[in-house]
């Protein structure tokens, strides 16, 4: 029997709290018409205002998630956060484009977490290979600072979603930053991204659901422009679901 919705699966950490991790992106995938699969990157310590610790899963059990998956299924797109370093990184995505050399892949650089001190992960584990990793993504999703550290404007980069309408950094003459506001990087230069909701609550986890929600209408066949207006849009009515740090996926 043929499977309507398109597969995504996302490879990422877990977050007991179920705000950030694997088991947002999964809501994300289910409330946005895709089947979600995944494969733990990591497991974390962590709440959605704490964050203790995080234990890495070995790079061979990841591998032989992925891989299963992979051997079984078609995804239609590839989320990728959470990640212990580029030599990781790097297999991993070896492993997608021996089975799946095509699929969109959108990773999300998670340099380090939320409430975190700055001691469990290195923020410049990519920096070394970061060209040979963009090669091999289709989209990349940094925060402002992210997009700073791993020096993305000087990588040849296929395309951006950079999520700096919250923070204020100095981007250059060509990020206009206010409340709210996204950016696109692309080929045909740069766009802003409004915000259409008023409100915006604080919550845990939402560079996670973005990215999650990009790939899921990437795999519903949106192209990139209207995926992220699309993504934006989720997450900002998950971000006005309550008022709590964790957001409610349904819409009830």
């Amino acid at each position: 029997m043929s499977r309507i919705r398109p597969i995504c699966i996302s490879i990422a950490g877990l977050d007991p709290s179920g705000g950030a991790g694997i088991l947002a992106d999964i809501k994300t995938f289910e409330q946005l018409k895709t089947l979600g699969l995944a494969v733990q990157t990591a497991n974390t310590l962590q709440v959605e205002d704490e964050f203790k610790e995080v234990i890495w899963t070995p790079q061979e059990v990841i591998l032989a998630q992925l891989e299963l998956l992979l051997q079984r299924y078609t995804p239609a797109a590839i989320k990728i956060g959470l990640i212990e370093n580029s030599a990781v990184l790097q297999e991993v995505l070896k492993c997608i484009k021996k089975y799946h050399p095509k699929v969109p892949i959108v990773w999300d650089p998670v340099l380090q977490a939320s409430f975190d001190s700055g001691l469990s992960m290195d923020e410049l584990r990519f920096t070394a290979t970061l060209q040979s990793i963009v090669d091999e993504v289709n989209v990349v999703t940094p925060n402002a600072p992210e997009y700073l550290k791993l020096n993305l404007k000087d990588a040849s980069t296929k395309k951006v979603y950079l999520k700096g309408g919250h923070t204020e950094i100095d981007l250059g003459p060509d990020f206009k930053q206010r409340a709210g506001r996204d950016f696109l990087i692309s080929a045909k230069g740069v766009k802003a991204l409004n915000a259409k909701g008023k409100d915006f609550l604080p919550k845990h986890g939402t560079g996670c659901i973005l990215s999650s929600a990009l790939a899921a209408y990437i795999a519903r066949g949106f192209d990139f422009h209207k995926a992220s207006i699309r993504a934006k849009s989720y997450v900002y009515k998950r971000a006005s679901s309550n008022p709590s740090l964790l957001a409610y996926h349904n819409n009830g």
